[in-house]
């Protein structure tokens, strides 16, 4: 193994709550927010296919949170985006429709391989999101990526 994944593996075990489920055990901070610059523009960079018929196509989309825990071999990543979706600023009827995801994800610590992962919406509109683009698929190619960053 080299330095560089070492490190981050090392990284990733820093301050590991033990026992419990993911949300008896607190977020480490750390790591959440290396997750969190790594996820950001991928987020950010998402369209507003599907809706954008309906004139609803600027995207506004954001990092809410990411919760990152670990038990040992296997570490939890939850990471909840808000979705919105808008008219243009000079459209002469103003709209807009969003929704909040939360994706949770299971990564195995020792190769920083993605496991699992599971998107869902709150509403409607996050739920045609997730049809309409493969959105677990996406989910998991770009959060891979992530970690295959951060894991170098």
């Amino acid at each position: 193994m080299d330095i560089s994944r070492s490190a981050c593996l090392v990284t990733l075990c820093v301050a590991i709550p033990m026992g419990g489920s993911i949300a008896a055990r607190s977020c480490d901070e750390l790591v959440g927010h290396l997750f969190s610059k790594a996820i950001t523009p991928a987020i950010e960079g998402l369209g507003c296919e599907g809706i954008n018929r309906a004139g609803l196509d600027r995207p506004d989309h954001h990092l809410k949170s990411v919760c990152y825990t670990s038990d040992g071999a296997t570490s939890s990543l939850e990471v909840v985006a808000n979705l919105r979706c808008k008219t243009s600023d000079k459209a002469s009827l103003k709209a807009s429709v969003s929704d909040t995801v939360t994706a949770k994800a299971q990564v195995r610590g020792k190769d920083c391989q993605l496991l699992d992962i599971d998107v869902n919406a709150g509403g409607d509109i996050g739920k045609i999101f997730i049809r309409s683009f493969n959105v677990n698929g996406i989910a998991r190619t770009k959060l891979q990526s992530a970690l295959d960053k951060l894991c170098q």
